[in-house]
């Protein structure tokens, strides 16, 4: 009888420190893999990102002009011009607008998504605005290319509209990327004058 339970006691023993020795290499091969996994995970999430970083073109302005990878904007010129508000005028910035989509694109989307024009820290609103007559044919054609799609690979001349106080103070147009300021210009008002 000692025998027989001695031998049950050995085989308890054995198959105590087997089941152990099995839970503990399944527990160690849970965590290699689970290891294996986050630095797989990891990996492929700095592949993911640097993938996305070099996929994305910058957003830049220099020399008054904004390079995105769907268009280009350079800034030509600008003038006032006499507005139907009382006590208000029109600023008038000319641009040319260079389309490097494959399809057709609208200016002022391109203009409206990256520019922001403010005088004494307002904001303005750009559109056609009620005009005097003072603008030219020209000014007219150049107000309607900024609402009238360009085809790929072509340009266009435009222009932006704002009504502004003549004795406001100067125009800033921030070139914003999202959250991001690329830059910036200022334009001067002359007070009490339209061209």
């Amino acid at each position: 009888m000692n025998k027989i339970a001695s031998g049950l006691l050995i085989l308890a023993l054995s198959t105590t420190t087997l089941a152990g020795c099995s839970q503990s290499s399944k527990q160690s091969t849970n965590a290699s893999h689970v290891s294996t996994t986050k630095k797989a995970a990891s990996a492929t999430s700095a592949s993911h990102k640097a993938t996305t970083k070099k996929a994305s073109t910058p957003v830049t302005f220099a020399s008054n002009t904004l390079t995105t990878k769907t268009g280009v904007i350079k800034i030509t010129g600008q003038r006032q011009v006499a507005s139907a508000f009382p006590n208000y005028q029109q600023l008038l910035i000319t641009y040319t607008y260079s389309n490097k989509a494959k399809s057709d694109q609208v200016p002022s989307d391109l203009w409206s998504k990256y520019i922001r024009a403010t005088q004494g820290g307002k904001s303005l609103v750009s559109g056609s605005l009620s005009l005097t007559g003072g603008n030219s044919d020209a000014d007219n054609d150049d107000i309607n290319n900024s609402v009238t799609p360009v085809s790929a690979n072509k340009q266009v001349s435009v222009a932006a509209m704002y009504k502004v106080s003549p004795t406001g103070g100067p125009v800033t147009l921030t070139i914003r990327d999202g959250h991001h300021t690329v830059g910036s210009t200022t334009l001067n008002i002359n007070a009490n004058t339209a061209n």
